[in-house]
């Protein structure tokens, strides 16, 4: 058994789900926090008010009276008049901290003021297993003596409410966090199904079964591309497959005739006792075949590799007239063996495979004198239809090709009807290299023909070349 892989990603379907329960949780915890906080600021807020509103209290009561003495004899009324608020206690002492009046808890600790000297600002005291607010004021008899007032407001009661409502939220963001990774994970698994479908029908796709397609149409709207571009995926292998397949046939058709010529040749020859001259025929006839076989197999695996970007372009500066010189001086002897005349015209440079446009030119060149008849001119015209291109118009008459074979007159191995019953020597492969080399430098070509009249083969390429891809 394989071992699971230690760093193989997590499946879209958890990320989702844990993406989406964490920004819950992030936004339940927020909302809660503001809560919380607001919360507390009211009740701080409120117990602020109610120490100001005790404090102003008994800072008037004490001024109302003429001295300490008399506020101690009034104690019990002065009691009474602040109690209304149970949870807000007092004491009243003299400059000299004689206590005059005290409402404070028994015990609580004198130091707890020290701090508490501003009641706009009052400080939180925990004692006796509750919780306080306390501040200390000034005040002033009538007589002007000072007065020291402290004020201690119980504040257990909201606080043990904010306490129970903090641990609420939490359970609250927990439990949120909770239903929304499950939600999460509800809504993730509905969404991703038309993800599902289309793996499931991609998976069902065999080299058998290219045919088959994806419908775009049946996808949400962010799946749809993806889908397209799975079908234009399967078009472009289904295509390949094709032409892979006609390929192979063609392969094996070309490849049949020269055998069969060997091998019948052979056992013609080897049927009964020959002379020398005899056998070296044979020979001579084999040797033409083998050639035939070595350009054939040289042709197919300049095509293999161009297909798979092995053929790597040495780009350099091209005169295309000269370049077309030199085929013309090539091909002299067939030319002037059919009586053709040849007229160039035009001047252009590209970037390019100097080797590859030699090839390129040369078989069309070929093409056009194998097809013109006796005393015909060919035609090589260079221009330049645009400042990004240049072409190479190769012009010349004779039967023509059928407007029905035009569309696959660069295939491989295809010959025209007419090369056929002429039985002109050709591997029909030539035109198919000519589209590879130009393709290679991002170019193309392309043909026009009247039948009986002439036919012409257009080369464009682009001045900068290209490499390949």
């Amino acid at each position: 058994m394989t071992a699971a892989r230690s760093d193989a990603p997590i499946s879209l379907t958890a990320t989702l789900v844990v993406l989406f329960a964490a920004v819950s949780v992030a936004v339940l915890a927020v909302t809660n926090a503001f809560v919380f906080f607001f919360v507390e600021q009211q009740w701080r807020n409120s117990a602020q008010q109610d120490l100001e509103v005790g404090g102003n209290a008994l800072r008037m009561l004490v001024a109302s009276n003429p001295d300490a003495g008399s506020f101690a004899t009034r104690g019990g009324t002065i009691t009474t008049e602040l109690g209304k608020n149970r949870r807000l206690t007092f004491s009243v002492s003299t400059g000299a901290g004689v206590v005059l009046l005290s409402t404070l808890p028994k015990g609580f600790p004198a130091e707890a003021f020290y701090q508490a000297a501003d009641i706009e600002h009052p400080v939180d005291w925990q004692w006796d297993q509750r919780h306080f607010s306390i501040a200390e004021i000034t005040g002033h008899f009538a007589d002007t003596s000072v007065a020291g007032l402290r004020l201690a407001l119980d504040v257990t009661e909201p606080r043990d409410i904010q306490g129970a409502y903090s641990r609420a939220l939490v359970l609250i963001t927990v439990a949120g966090g909770l239903i929304a990774a499950v939600l999460g994970l509800v809504a993730v698994r509905q969404g991703l199904e038309p993800l599902r479908r289309m793996a499931t029908a991609a998976g069902q796709i065999t080299a058998s079964r290219l045919g088959e397609r994806l419908r775009p149409e049946d996808t949400p709207a962010e799946l749809s591309e993806m889908a397209s571009n799975f079908n234009g995926m399967l078009e472009r292998l289904e295509d390949s497959f094709r032409r892979l397949n006609d390929f192979s046939s063609d392969i094996a058709h070309e490849l049949r005739t020269p055998i069969n010529n060997l091998q019948g040749q052979t056992q013609v020859a080897l049927s009964r006792a020959r002379s020398s001259d005899d056998y070296r025929s044979v020979l001579e006839l084999n040797a033409e075949e083998f050639e035939r076989l070595s350009h054939m197999i040289q042709d197919m695996l300049f095509l293999a590799q161009a297909d798979n970007a092995q053929a790597a372009l040495n780009l350099e500066e091209v005169n295309l007239a000269a370049e077309c010189a030199k085929i013309i001086e090539y091909f002299e002897p067939v030319i002037e063996e059919g009586r053709l005349c040849v007229e160039l015209r035009g001047q252009g440079s590209v970037h390019a495979d100097r080797l590859l446009l030699q090839r390129a030119l040369a078989n069309l060149v070929s093409n056009a004198v194998r097809n013109s008849p006796p005393g015909a001119l060919v035609q090589i015209e260079i221009a330049a239809p645009n400042a990004q291109q240049v072409s190479v118009d190769i012009v010349n008459p004779g039967p023509g090709i059928p407007a029905e074979e035009l569309p696959r007159i660069f295939d491989r191995f295809y010959r025209t009807r007419g090369a056929r019953d002429r039985k002109l020597e050709g591997t029909g492969l030539g035109l198919a290299i000519v589209r590879t080399i130009a393709r290679l430098h991002g170019g193309d070509v392309a043909v026009q023909s009247n039948p009986e009249v002439e036919t012409r083969f257009r080369l464009v390429l682009p001045r900068e070349g290209a490499t390949a891809a």
